[in-house]
C-alpha cells in the first residue's frame, strides 16, 4: 500500500518507503486521480492492478478483494473494479451514465455505448487498463483539470480508451459494504 500526497515543490516519486509523491498542488476533481494512475501505470511495471481509496474507507477483507481480482483477471485483460454507479446513483445528470445501462458485472465490448464508474471512495483498474486509460492525448488528459467529478471521469475515460483500442472491460461490481467500508 502506498500513501500518495501532492506537493507542487516536490518531483514525482517515493518520499518515503510507502509515500508517493505527485508534482500537482492537493486538490479535489482537478486531475490527482488521473495523475496517480498515469504515474502508477508508467513507473510500477510489475504491478497487476492499480486503485485508488479514500482516507476514510475502510478494505476489511483483502483475502476476497484479491482472490476476485485474480479469478476475474485470470480471464479478462481489462478489469475495472468497485462499485459501480448507474443512471440513478448518479442522480439522473446529464453527465452521468446512459439511463439504460445496468451497473452488474458485465463486459463492455466495442460499439456498446454503455459504461459505468466506480464510486469513489475505493475502485482499481488492471494495469493495462489503466495504461490506455490515461494514455497521453486520451479522454482523461483531455478533461481531468476541467471536469467537477474526478471518478465519474476516470469511468468514461476507461470506457472511451477501451472504444478507441477495440478491447473489452470487464466491470467487476461489488456491492457497497461486502469486502469495504466506507465511513461517509
Amino acid at each position: 500500500m502506498t500513501f500518495v500526497l501532492c506537493s507542487e515543490s516536490l518531483d514525482p516519486g517515493f518520499t518515503s518507503e510507502n509515500t508517493f509523491s505527485l508534482k500537482l498542488k492537493e486538490n479535489l476533481h482537478e486531475g490527482k486521480s488521473f495523475t496517480w494512475f498515469r504515474e502508477a501505470a508508467k513507473r510500477f511495471d510489475w504491478a497487476t492492478h492499480i486503485g485508488k481509496l479514500d482516507m476514510d474507507m475502510i478494505p476489511w477483507d483483502l483475502h476476497s478483494i484479491t482472490r476476485r481480482l485474480r479469478s476475474v483477471s485470470a480471464s479478462n485483460t481489462y478489469v475495472y473494479h468497485g462499485t459501480s454507479i448507474d443512471y440513478y446513483r448518479c442522480n439522473a445528470l446529464p453527465e452521468c451514465p446512459p439511463q439504460e445501462c445496468t451497473t452488474v458485472d458485465h463486459v463492455a465490448v466495442q460499439g456498446d455505448h454503455c459504461w459505468a464508474y466506480m464510486q469513489g471512495a475505493f475502485y482499481i483498474m488492471s494495469r493495462p487498463l489503466a495504461q490506455i486509460t490515461c494514455e497521453d492525448g486520451g479522454y482523461w488528459q483531455q478533461h481531468a483539470y476541467i471536469w467537477n467529478h474526478e471518478d465519474l471521469l476516470a469511468g468514461r475515460s476507461a470506457y472511451e480508451a477501451s472504444w478507441k483500442h477495440n478491447v473489452s472491460i470487464y466491470a467487476a461490481d461489488v456491492p457497497p459494504h461486502s469486502l469495504w467500508y466506507h465511513k461517509r
